[in-house]
């Protein structure tokens, strides 16, 4: 029976154009880029520094009022360079790209040995956990409305990004 299914499935697809089949997963890839975390976090980077009170108005991840600025932008270019490593080597290497899946395995003693001694262990739960947490909109840490301890918040520019702290 799943035989049938397979050669069936197979002729269907042998006729079906690759420029629609490329369409399809191209599709796919974009309805799947709202609510990923990178993908938010990276919206977040680039947005202007006005427009941050936004995301902050509509429901949104408690690293926003967890974790200062500077540090979410250091998380987030840590992401982004590893993702487009590893997608060079699958791309560029010819025969070494086959060892992807070791690159991959490979960030997981990056997060747990590397990203601690840059982050604080609340900073990587917030901004690297399984589940975000979502929050209502609108702010719900008092802190975010000016300055705390001397300290830029996530609505201003914090450009110190020596120490670890969180909100």
């Amino acid at each position: 029976m799943c035989l049938l299914c397979m050669l069936i499935g197979y002729e269907f697809l042998n006729n079906v154009p690759t420029s629609i089949i490329w369409a399809f997963f191209t599709f796919m890839s974009l309805e799947s880029l709202p609510g990923n975390q990178l993908f938010d976090r990276v919206q977040i980077v680039i947005s202007d520094k006005k427009r941050r009170k936004q995301f902050l108005n509509t429901h949104h991840a408690l690293y926003l009022e967890s974790v200062r600025f500077s540090k979410i932008v250091q998380f987030t270019a840590i992401q982004v360079i590893l993702l487009l490593g590893i997608w060079a080597i699958t791309v560029w290497t010819g025969l070494i790209g086959i060892s992807f899946p070791l690159w991959i395995m490979a960030l997981v003693p990056f997060r747990l040995y590397v990203l601690p001694k840059y982050f604080t262990e609340s900073e990587l739960n917030d901004l690297d956990s399984s589940e975000v947490e979502e929050l209502p909109a609108g702010i719900h840490n008092p802190a975010l409305a000016g300055k705390t301890n001397g300290k830029e918040s996530f609505l201003a520019d914090d450009s110190d990004s020596d120490s670890a702290q969180s909100v």
